[in-house]
């Protein structure tokens, strides 16, 4: 028993340092592939011929600016996702009196038909509940969006 609790409380540290490992090996494979991400983007916004060259100058410098905020961030998120803990992860959801809670499951059902993560617009045309919501959204009432 003890020495499975020891494996239990050494296994995130483990889990942690092998996803540092992994993130110090692909640094290399990761600043590559955003290169020629950043590349391609350049060409693409400056693609057009009849482009003038101070305007083609003002892209390719808010493409480099713009790009060194887009590294930060992925190396941000990346380094969040596989070495910090979820801290809220189980946290439970908004809570609140008799009359919130109603609500709030009124809320989530009107939210999972009207927006569903799970169906493309075909599903979302087979429920008829969305249909109805989505025929509300075409009257032309003020407020009722």
């Amino acid at each position: 028993p003890a020495a499975s609790q020891l494996r239990l409380s050494k296994a995130p540290l483990i889990k942690d340092k092998r996803n540092a490992e992994f993130l110090n090996v692909t640094a290399g494979i990761r600043s590559t592939i955003l290169l020629t991400l950043k590349d391609a983007i350049k060409s693409s916004a400056q693609a057009d011929p009849d482009m003038w060259s101070i305007v083609r100058s003002a892209v390719d410098a808010m493409v480099e600016q713009f790009w060194t905020d887009v590294e930060q961030e992925v190396e941000r998120g990346l380094h969040k996702a596989l070495l910090q803990e979820k801290e809220d992860a189980d946290a439970p959801g908004p809570s609140g009196g008799v009359g919130c809670g109603l609500w709030y499951r009124f809320r989530a059902c009107v939210l999972h038909h009207y927006l569903p993560h799970n169906r493309s617009i075909f599903g979302k045309f087979r429920d008829p509940f969305y249909c109805f919501i989505f025929l509300l959204t075409l009257l032309p009432i003020h407020g009722l969006r």
